[in-house]
C-alpha cells in the first residue's frame, strides 16, 4: 500500500553526521520519494534507492545548530530531517549505520516524519527510541500523578534500586526535575507515546491514565503504609509475580516454614537491603528484602533447623511472634518442647515469661549471636557494625536501657514513700 509520494532534494548514503562536514550546493539532488508499508522508494535522476521500513533506525535525529544552519543554508530551505538507516556495508560483511538528509517544504517535511512515525512506532523517535522500556514506563506513571515509592516498587518487581536509577536517568534527560514533576520536554514525549498506543490499541489512552492514577491512589488509600516499612515480600512462580509489604511481627504470617526446600541469606551489589531467599518444594522463590540486617538474620534463624532450639525461640520473641501458636507453627516444635525450653530461658534471666519479651539478658545474646552469624555467612573477619542496619535491636536495646533506669527510681521512689 503507497502512503503517499512527495518532492523533496536530499542526499543520501552519507555516514552518520555526528561532526561538521562540508556540504555545497551541488550534492543535493531532486528527490520523489515514494513511501509504503514496505519501503521508503527514493527516486533520483540516475537511480532508484531502496530502504526497508525495518532498517530505519532514528527520523529526524537532533543535530548541532551549526550542522543545522550549514544544512539548512546550502539546501535553501528551512525545513531539514535527518534519518539514520542500516545497509549493507560496501567492505566486508555485516551492516552500517548511514544517514540520508531531506530538504523541502515545511508541509511536505511533517508529512513524511508524521507518515514515517506512525509506521514505525516510538521505536524510531529520536528521544523515545533511544530510552529503555523502564524509563518511559515510570515516565508515564509519573505523568498519572503516581510518584509514591510504595506504589511504583511493586510495579518494578519490587526493584527499588532500578526505581532510583531510572528516576535518575529521566532527571538527566531533562524529562523531569528533582521533585518528580515532568518538564515541558517530558510532557511532550509523554504525548506522543500516548498518540502512538492510542492508534494502536484503539482505545482513549488519555482516559485510562486518568483512571490508572485514580485507581492507584485509591489503592494507597486503602492498603495504607505498613507500620513496618522497612520489609519486602516477593513470590515468584514461573512468569508470576507477586510484591508488597509487611511488618516484621506479620511476617511468619507469609512464610510456610513446611514448604521450604532452600534457604539462603545475601546481600545484593549496590543496594542497601539484605535478602533471605526461599526456594519452596512447589518450585516457587520467595524473597524478603530488610535494610534491618537482624530481621532477616533472625528469621534465617529461626527457620535453620540445625540452629539451637533456644535461640530460635529467642528469635521468634525478639521479632515479636509471642504467642504459643505462632512459636509453634514458626518453628516447628512441640508444645512440651517450647514448654521446657522457655522454662530454662526464663531461670536464666534471657526471656521474661509474663511480659512475652526478652529481658535486657536476653537482648544481648539475640545481638552477640546475629553479630557471629553475619562474621560466619559472609565470610566477614571484621565486621563494620552500623547502626542504621540493625535498627530493631539498637531501638530495643534504648527501650531495655529505659525500662531499667525506671524500673531504679521507681524503686527508690517507693522506698522514699514508706520511709
Amino acid at each position: 500500500m503507497i502512503y503517499g509520494e512527495i518532492e523533496f532534494i536530499g542526499i543520501v548514503d552519507i555516514p552518520r553526521i555526528n561532526t561538521i562536514f562540508s556540504i555545497d550546493n551541488t550534492q543535493w539532488a531532486p528527490w520523489k520519494v515514494i513511501l509504503s508499508d514496505k519501503e521508503m522508494q527514493i527516486q533520483t535522476s540516475d537511480r532508484i534507492i531502496h530502504v526497508n521500513l525495518e532498517n530505519i533506525l532514528i527520523v529526524d535525529r537532533p543535530l548541532p545548530h551549526a550542522i543545522l544552519c550549514k544544512l539548512q543554508n546550502s539546501s535553501r530551505h528551512g525545513a531539514v530531517i535527518v534519518i539514520d538507516y542500516k545497509k549493507n556495508a560496501t567492505i566486508g560483511i555485516g551492516e552500517v549505520v548511514s544517514s540520508m538528509i531531506v530538504a523541502g517544504k515545511k508541509s511536505d517535511v511533517s508529512n513524511l516524519k508524521y507518515m514515517l512515525m506512525s509506521l514505525l512506532g516510538v521505536k524510531a523517535d529520536p528521544i523515545i527510541g533511544t530510552m529503555k522500556p523502564e524509563d518511559i514506563r515510570l515516565l508515564c506513571l509519573l505523568a498519572s500523578g503516581i510518584n509514591s515509592l510504595d506504589m511504583l516498587i511493586p510495579i518494578f518487581e519490587g526493584d527499588d534500586e532500578m526505581v532510583n536509577r531510572t528516576f535518575a536517568s529521566l532527571k538527566t534527560k531533562g524529562l523531569v526535575d528533582k521533585y518528580a514533576t515532568l518538564t515541558p520536554l517530558g510532557l511532550d514525549l509523554v504525548d506522543r507515546v500516548k498518540g502512538v498506543e492510542k492508534k494502536k490499541l484503539g482505545s482513549d489512552i488519555q482516559e485510562d491514565f486518568d483512571n490508572l492514577s485514580t485507581v492507584w491512589n485509591c489503592l494507597d488509600y486503602n492498603m495504607g503504609p505498613c507500620v513496618d516499612e522497612t520489609n519486602r515480600i516477593i513470590w515468584k512462580f514461573g512468569n508470576s509475580k507477586l510484591c508488597g509489604n509487611v511488618a516484621t511481627s506479620d511476617i511468619n504470617k507469609f512464610i510456610c516454614p513446611t514448604s521450604i526446600e532452600t534457604i539462603e541469606v545475601e546481600i545484593p551489589e549496590n543496594t542497601c537491603f539484605m535478602d533471605l531467599m526461599i526456594h519452596t518444594i512447589n518450585d516457587a522463590f520467595v524473597v524478603l528484602k530488610s535494610r534491618d540486617y537482624s530481621v532477616i538474620l533472625a528469621i534465617y534463624g529461626c527457620l535453620n533447623l540445625k540452629e539451637d532450639v533456644q535461640i530460635r525461640i529467642l528469635f521468634c520473641f525478639y521479632l515479636g511472634f509471642v504467642t504459643e501458636a505462632e512459636i509453634l507453627n514458626f518453628l516447628q516444635i512441640s508444645f512440651s518442647c517450647l514448654a521446657q525450653h522457655c522454662k530454662i530461658l526464663v531461670e536464666n534471666k534471657l526471656l521474661d515469661w509474663d511480659a512475652k519479651e526478652l529481658t535486657n539478658a536476653g537482648l544481648n545474646l539475640v545481638h552477640r549471636k546475629i553479630i557471629g552469624d553475619v562474621a560466619v555467612l559472609f565470610n566477614w573477619s571484621c565486621f563494620e557494625y552500623k547502626s542504621e542496619n540493625f535498627k530493631k535491636i539498637e531501638t530495643r536495646k534504648k527501650e531495655c536501657a529505659k525500662k531499667k533506669i525506671m524500673d531504679i527510681l521507681h524503686s527508690k521512689h517507693g522506698k522514699t514513700l514508706n520511709v
